[in-house]
Formats: C-alpha cells, structure tokens, sequence
C-alpha cells in the first residue's frame, strides 16, 4: 500500500522533469566558416579574428588564425570583423583592424570561406 502512496509523487516527479528537459533548446543555428588572412600579401602567421553581429552586439564568434588560416562557428547574418595579431616584439596587425570600428566586414549566410587581405601600412587621415 505504501508504494501506491509514493507513485502520484513520482509520476509529479517525472512529469517535472521531463518539462524542464523539453524546454532546452540548442540555441542559434552556426555555420563553419573558414578563411585566409593576409598581411602586405604573406599569410598572419598567428593572431585572432573575431565576427560580431550588426544587428546584435552581444552575438560573437572568434577564432583562431594559425599559419594564415582560420575556422570558426558563426550565425548568419551582417557582420563587423576585427583582426587581431602579435609577435613577442611588437604588434604586427595595425589597430584599425582590431577596432569595433574597423573597416572590415563580412556576410555570413550559410558554410562559406571569407578571405582577409591586410596591409600593415595605415592610411592617413586628412
């Protein structure tokens, strides 16, 4: 008789959780997106990049530039890119690519490769 007592509480028991599983999602959907970075026309030998939504500032991906190359997961849609990269002896990616602000951008829409062709020489502001 005990048991039968005990079976509405674990019924209730389950009910919860199967509810509180149910209502995980698996978040945004992500895209592989690959590319190349370049500086003055050789391969970024070692640096970050890092896409961050237009329309969401909050919604980011970065990845890790590895002999000129670099593979990341990103959402679709319009996209600010900064670029980042460093030697022990000095920065060797100028800072208006790794700026919110930098004049680089990007479309992501579904898996796609988006290449980066940097030049270490800023340009002058008249």
């Amino acid at each position: 008789m005990e048991f039968f007592r005990l079976a509405p509480y674990q019924a209730m028991f389950l009910l919860l959780c199967v509810g509180a599983i149910s209502g995980c999602s698996q978040g945004p959907v992500t895209f592989p997106i690959t590319g190349s970075v370049t500086l003055d026309g050789k391969p970024l030998q070692d640096g970050t990049i890092m896409f961050s939504s237009t329309e969401n500032g909050n919604e980011m991906a970065e990845g890790k530039i590895i002999e000129g190359t670099y593979t990341l997961e990103c959402t679709a849609g319009a996209k600010t890119v900064q670029v980042g990269g460093y030697t022990a002896e000095k920065k060797i990616v100028p800072w208006q690519y790794l700026s919110q602000d930098s004049s680089l951008s990007a479309n992501v829409s579904q898996e796609a490769e988006i290449n980066f062709e940097l030049t270490s020489k800023q340009k002058r502001r008249r």
